[in-house]
């Protein structure tokens, strides 16, 4: 049988077997109604003077499709001070009723439903700055002053499954994608950094200053970000796509070599896809610690520092290659996952699979000589080994609730996705797989 009619075959045998339904956003899994969807955010947020608190407001225009009587959104650890609802100048105020065990919050005029149209949900509230990470956190670090080891703090976000919820109220789920305008009160000396450049800087009294960043493309609240610190920058641009690495104090050299990666990375990626980045510019921030490895947020992605930055005082092989093979796996991202996004986590897979597989394709286009194609192999070997046990589960696997969400970050999902994808284009060759 010749490859085209064993292809056909197979097609037919899916076809038999039953094949994924195509996209259907009325019946995406999750907790949340779709009579309600955002289109955008406007968000303002103002941490207190000892980082262990923030004041928030969110404004969100939202299109109701159907009469409702209530809003249902999710909302964690915030404390609501007040929910209006506007379709004109008179607002209507909405009761707020939580239900922590589904982290949602239903919002209820007082008399009759809400009628299908176009309003702006305002809500101020405030939060609580974690010492985790999950939503807007602290990161504790030590930094050399006159001979001496002094405390600092930073604040970081890290959103990924379903943490955004802890920032601002939202549709915390990735089927709803909307457009959002973050503004952050911060120090005067501190730098803010968010998915999209600065649009304005306001001095306010106090020894404070507001930044304002540009609207963003739509997009799911797990990729927002927000960085604040005590940051150094090193810039260059690509392709006429504004490029950052920010470090706390005394580390931008060591991330030169990040720099030059990225260079040579996004390039290559605009070409393979014939799809140009999406933004303005690309950051890229070295965050002090050790909690987690990185994150693609849209624009802004954030790394523990250590597998960002790279010595090049003390030459070490094996930490360029993992360097550049991490900048490569979440610059990909800006691709698989942010400019396409699952519509629910069981598809984790199409993001985490094709970031994996391209990273290695990209290492392997610039350093041949590193021979990172056997890493295949090795996703393959890894893939079967998860598959041996008992409590393996398919590669595209259900996921009941976004509380399950984090179970499908594994090795089945990055290696077993990886594998499917690197023998797909096997198959087909490059060029027809591309």
């Amino acid at each position: 049988m010749n490859r085209a009619l064993a292809l056909a075959a197979a097609l037919l045998f899916c076809a038999a077997a039953g094949a994924e339904p195509r996209f259907s956003f009325d019946s995406t899994p999750g907790k949340l109604p779709k009579d309600v969807v955002p289109k955008h955010y406007a968000l303002r947020i103002v941490p207190s003077a000892t980082l262990e608190r923030f004041e928030g407001r969110t404004q969100i225009e939202v299109e109701v499709a159907r009469p409702v009587a209530a809003i249902e959104l999710n909302a964690v650890e915030l404390d609501f001070h007040s929910a209006r609802l506007y379709s004109g100048a008179e607002p209507t105020v909405l009761a707020a009723k939580f239900d922590r065990e589904r982290e949602t919050v239903t919002l209820a005029p007082a008399a009759g439903p809400i009628a299908p149209g176009r309003y702006r949900l305002d809500i101020d509230y405030t939060g609580r700055i974690a010492k985790h990470p999950n939503g807007l956190h602290q990161i504790l670090y030590k930094q050399r002053e006159g001979g001496q080891l002094v405390e600092r703090i930073m604040l970081a976000t890290q959103m990924e499954p379903v943490h955004a919820r802890r920032l601002f109220p939202g549709w915390d789920e990735p089927v709803f994608r909307a457009s959002f305008e973050i503004t952050a009160v911060i120090d005067e000396p501190l730098t803010a950094v968010s998915n999209m450049p600065v649009s304005a800087v306001t001095v306010l009294p106090g020894g404070k200053k507001e930044v304002t960043f540009e609207r963003s493309v739509p997009m799911p609240t797990y990729l927002v970000a927000l960085f604040v610190g005590e940051l150094e920058v090193l810039e260059d641009s690509v392709e006429g796509i504004a490029l950052r690495v920010y470090t706390v104090r005394g580390k931008t050299e060591r991330a030169r070599y990040a720099m030059q990666a990225t260079k040579q990375i996004l390039p290559f990626f605009n070409e393979y896809f014939g799809v140009r980045y999406a933004l303005p510019k690309l950051d890229q921030v070295a965050v002090p610690g050790g909690s987690f490895g990185a994150m693609e947020n849209w624009g802004a992605i954030s790394y523990n520092e250590a597998r960002l930055l790279y010595d090049e005082a003390e030459p070490s092989l094996r930490q360029q290659q993992q360097v550049y093979g991490i900048i490569a796996h979440e610059v990909a991202h800006q691709w698989f996952g942010n400019l396409v996004t699952m519509a629910w986590w069981d598809n984790l897979w199409l993001n985490e699979g094709f970031a994996s597989w391209m990273a290695t394709k990209t290492t392997q286009r610039f350093y041949p000589d590193w021979k990172v194609g056997l890493r295949s192999v090795l996703w393959r070997q890894e893939a079967m080994s998860e598959d041996a046990r008992r409590t393996a589960h398919p590669v595209q696997t259900p996921v009941a609730s976004d509380a399950r969400a984090m179970d499908v970050f594994d090795a089945i999902t990055y290696s077993k996705g990886a594998a499917l994808i690197g023998m797909l284009e096997s198959y087909h060759g490059e060029e027809v797989f591309r």
